[in-house]
């Protein structure tokens, strides 16, 4: 069951181009969004503290990518990254920067978040992961991990409120509660979708035409999509090897047909109804 949250969104500079610290009533953890430019004069929150942090890139073609990190001192932490780079150590340059620090925290705690970050952002169809090596998979406690659920929801949520919802699901989220509709022709379509919070999120094994005879397609920025999925290795032998979500039910219908169609009418559920009839 969902409750209502309340959110507390603090600008230490005023803007929103700044520093935001995002806390949430009856919870002990924080997220901190910090641009680049700002890490070397942020006196805000203190930062000297354990952690778990999000480094966001974007490419000259709009590509984004992000690295997962821990460290025992997040301020620090983002000051080494900078310096690599200027060093030219790292190859890689990150313009946002969002730290995750709780009160309860302790290190397994951490070492366990990292983890469990860096596997969602493996599977996450907007970003592309950047950390090579992550923390070993950390056994904890039943009840340590019932918190983690808990903790990794209200970093989701608070993430989303400023744009990085990569973070598709928590541990143990089920997918009871979802409606899956599917999509398939005689020209060999057979796909698995389903509406999610930023669009139409198609799923892994999904098959695609092989074939594309459209030339609607071909002249529509759809096509373009579909090129970008198959040089990224979302689609790998007409097939969807990771989960993708389009803008829209339209645009996941047209890439996976390879043709010009409704994605209210070509999406139908497990007993025939179409989309257009859920009326959302």
């Amino acid at each position: 069951m969902s409750y209502s949250k309340s959110i507390n969104i603090f600008l230490p500079t005023g803007s929103a181009d700044g520093p935001i610290e995002l806390e949430m009533f009856n919870w002990n953890g924080m997220v901190i969004k910090i641009p680049r430019k700002e890490v070397s004069i942020y006196n805000g929150v203190s930062l000297d503290t354990p952690g778990v942090y999000f480094l966001f890139c974007k490419d000259e073609e709009s590509r984004e990518s992000v690295y997962v990190g821990e460290a025992e001192n997040l301020l620090l932490r983002l000051k080494q990254h900078i310096q690599s780079y200027n060093n030219g150590g790292e190859k890689f340059y990150w313009q946002t920067a969002v730290c995750v620090s709780g009160k309860d925290l302790n290190k397994a705690l951490i070492k366990y978040l990292e983890n469990f970050y860096c596997l969602q952002a493996k599977m996450s169809s907007k970003y592309a992961l950047l950390t090579q090596k992550s923390s070993p998979q950390t056994i904890l406690k039943r009840s340590e991990l019932a918190a983690m659920e808990e903790f990794a929801d209200n970093v989701n949520m608070l993430m989303g409120t400023i744009g990085y919802s990569f973070l598709d699901s928590s541990p143990g989220t089920s997918s009871e509660d979802k409606t899956y509709f599917y999509c398939k022709t005689k020209k060999g379509a057979d796909a698995k979708g389903f509406n999610s919070e930023n669009g139409f999120t198609v799923c892994a094994g999904s098959k695609i035409v092989e074939q594309c005879n459209s030339k609607t397609f071909r002249d529509s920025g759809y096509y373009g999509v579909l090129q970008k999925l198959l040089s990224a290795g979302i689609i790998e032998d007409y097939v969807f090897v990771k989960e993708y979500t389009f803008a829209s039910p339209t645009a996941a219908a047209d890439v996976v047909t390879q043709g010009y169609v409704s994605g209210n009418e070509y999406w139908v559920d497990g007993q025939g109804k179409k989309l257009k009839d859920y009326n959302i």
